[in-house]
């Protein structure tokens, strides 16, 4: 295994503490878990509804503030009708929307949400939420995204540069990535796959090599003028080993 920028490998320590407090006018937005889940009607440019495909808490620990998330799809044949995928945080035995995000324009489809906690440079661990998004077609991209929860109990994206991205410079001449990278979340942060082609591989049978590793985790602290402190991050590369492809 080749050490990249430093190994920064994600592990779970953690002492984050989020706020439960809601503001005044918050009442008037919060929602039951029955309509939460409940199918969401047709409109007038969507003229059909969506249902539920899966919901689910996130995992709750002292590390991150109580979330659920709900996947809303269409049960139409049509390939271009959208999904939404909602997170929603609990206070109580109600649920204030956080995040909403789309997709299914013909383009992709959202997986299993999952989540993870990585430690940054300074040595601080927090609490990641990964949203898988396939790409629809042969060649099997994806756009998965990282969010995680601000200090105000808002969802922000996280800067997340993927692995083929990242490994194009490694690559020798005549050798391609012509399909996305798997990526897998686990208990300690967040690894990748991904293979190698060579001129003249059939779209099916890479023979170049496979590509294996651990993403890490850097994050950056700014003053803003009210005196908060707003924080980003960026994940990327920080291991990874090539090997060849067996031969059956």
């Amino acid at each position: 295994m080749k050490p990249i920028l430093g190994l920064f490998l994600l592990t779970a320590l953690a002492t984050r503490v989020f706020s439960a407090d809601l503001g005044s006018n918050d009442d008037a937005i919060l929602q039951t878990k029955g309509q939460i889940v409940a199918t969401i009607p047709a409109s007038d440019d969507r003229p059909f509804p969506l249902e539920l495909a899966y919901g689910y808490p996130l995992p709750k620990n002292v590390y991150n503030p109580d979330l659920f998330v709900t996947l809303h799809v269409s049960s139409a044949t049509d390939s271009s009708a959208p999904e939404k995928l909602r997170f929603w945080k609990r206070y109580g035995a109600k649920y204030k929307l956080l995040k909403e995000l789309e997709a299914g324009h013909d383009t992709d489809n959202f997986g299993q949400v999952d989540s993870f906690l990585a430690k940054d440079e300074h040595g601080m661990s927090r609490y990641f939420i990964f949203v898988p998004c396939e790409v629809r077609g042969t060649g099997h991209g994806n756009e998965d995204e990282i969010y995680f929860t601000d200090s105000d109990n808002e969802m922000r994206k996280t800067d997340f540069e993927h692995a083929p991205s990242w490994f194009k410079s490694h690559l020798k001449a005549r050798e391609g990535i012509w399909k996305g990278e798997r990526n897998r979340p686990f208990e300690n942060g967040l690894r990748f796959a991904f293979e190698i082609w060579k001129e003249g591989d059939g779209n099916c049978c890479p023979t170049a090599g496979a590509v294996t590793g651990f993403y890490g985790l850097t994050s950056e602290r700014k003053q803003q003028s009210d005196g908060k402190y707003e924080e980003s991050f960026r994940v990327a590369v920080t291991t990874y080993t090539r090997v060849p492809i067996k031969k059956e």
